[in-house]
């Protein structure tokens, strides 16, 4: 069945009581673009109380998801209110991804978490000293949406989030399977930097370290005339955002990376803009030979730095921009606050030379007891694994007699 803006989630239209709820909690879906915006006002400063603070949660990311995919996804947000306050919020969708072995299923999971324009570090919205209060309401609602998905996966939640059991209990209470839970754990490299300025901070790294950072430096501005700059608008009059899509496709190939695909590049178009203007994201980049040659995009979340998005000109030769370009993030993050960055998934050895520490975000997923698509899938994965011969993703047709 293809996916559209027509498919109708079915859920309680009336919001829902019930004397196991604390008093004066309720609880009510949102399941339409309409009704998702009349959460803007409260979004943020309701995920401002929780144990995960990401800007993947933030109401701008989240809307823009559910603008670039509507096509595909469709809203399937669980609210939970007290005396007319939001007090907690589910920020599922239900739809179908457009690549990759699962696209013929229908998902259930984070906003942001499926779809293109993905984010990291993602959770329920509930304050920190309500999850044990709040979390399971709002998770025994998921019965209403049985039927209507084949495979639930929630991406990038924090390993040591206190969300994470009652999310993992449910998983394996509407699948019906105990061993449902944990498909991926992906360690982050994550660099702290208790220091008072970046001088102290270079001063705490290797002498051998610090030799090669002034090195290369070195090097690309005296012989490659290489100068550091950030900024929306580079001295040639380049939009910066541009050269990062244009150079993230030189160094990825334009088909190996969601980040240019047609939908993120709509998604990350109309947010940089945005995020730039009100200080939220930052473009660290190289010039050379009046080009752009190398940059990364870093976006701040408090005194917390995202390592987000880079690319390279590859034909500017085997100078080592990229590394450079990263180490200038790198400073540049500190010099606007930042006292950690996360370099997100992905352990390469860019990241490596900054840090040896880690946090771990967690994929679960489980699968419909009553899915044919979810069981024909499972066997074909099972399959795949079991000869360890990697075969064609599974492609799953309806029945004749299913439209």
């Amino acid at each position: 069945m293809p996916a559209s803006t027509s498919r109708s989630i079915s859920v309680p239209s009336a919001p829902i009581c019930s004397p196991a709820y604390p008093a004066g909690l309720t609880l009510r879906w949102v399941t339409d673009l309409p009704s998702l915006a009349t959460l803007e006002p409260v979004w943020d400063a309701l995920l401002e109380r929780c144990d995960t603070v990401s800007p993947f949660m933030r109401w701008d990311w989240n809307w823009n998801w559910a603008l670039v995919n509507q096509d595909f996804f469709q809203p399937a947000v669980c609210v939970a209110e007290e005396n007319g306050h939001v007090v907690g919020i589910a920020p599922l969708t239900i739809g179908h991804e457009q690549k990759g072995s699962r696209r013929k299923l229908t998902q259930l999971g984070f906003m942001a978490g499926l779809g293109e324009a993905q984010g990291e570090r993602l959770n329920l919205l509930v304050p920190t000293e309500r999850i044990n209060e709040i979390a399971p309401v709002l998770l025994s609602r998921l019965e209403d949406l049985d039927h209507q998905w084949d495979a639930v996966r929630l991406n990038r939640i924090p390993a040591e989030s206190a969300t994470l059991h009652h999310l993992t209990q449910a998983i394996q209470r509407i699948t019906r399977d105990t061993s449902a839970g944990v498909l991926n754990s992906t360690a982050c490299r994550y660099l702290q930097m208790p220091f008072d300025t970046w001088e102290d901070f270079k001063a705490s790294r290797s002498t051998n370290w610090r030799r090669k950072s002034r090195t290369l430096r070195r090097d690309l501005e005296t012989l490659h005339q290489v100068s550091f700059h950030h900024g929306a608008i580079a001295p040639t009059g380049e939009d910066v955002a541009e050269a990062l899509f244009r150079l993230h496709r030189a160094q990825f190939g334009k088909d190996a990376s969601l980040f240019i695909s047609p939908r993120a590049l709509r998604f990350h178009r109309k947010l940089i803009p945005k995020w730039l203007a009100a200080g939220k994201t930052e473009m660290c980049y190289l010039m050379a030979d009046q080009r752009i040659v190398a940059i990364v995009q870093i976006i701040r979340e408090r005194s917390e730095t995202y390592a987000f998005q880079t690319g390279r000109d590859t034909t500017f030769g085997d100078t080592a921009v990229g590394t450079a370009a990263f180490a200038w993030a790198v400073e540049h993050a500190f010099a606007i606050g930042a006292r950690s960055i996360d370099f997100l998934a992905g352990d390469f050895e860019y990241k490596r030379r900054w840090t040896q520490d880690t946090r771990t975000v967690l994929d679960l997923e489980g699968y419909a007891p009553s899915s044919w698509r979810a069981r024909l899938f499972l066997s074909l994965r099972w399959l795949s694994r079991r000869f360890k011969d990697p075969l064609p993703a599974p492609v799953i047709t309806s029945p004749p007699d299913e439209a």
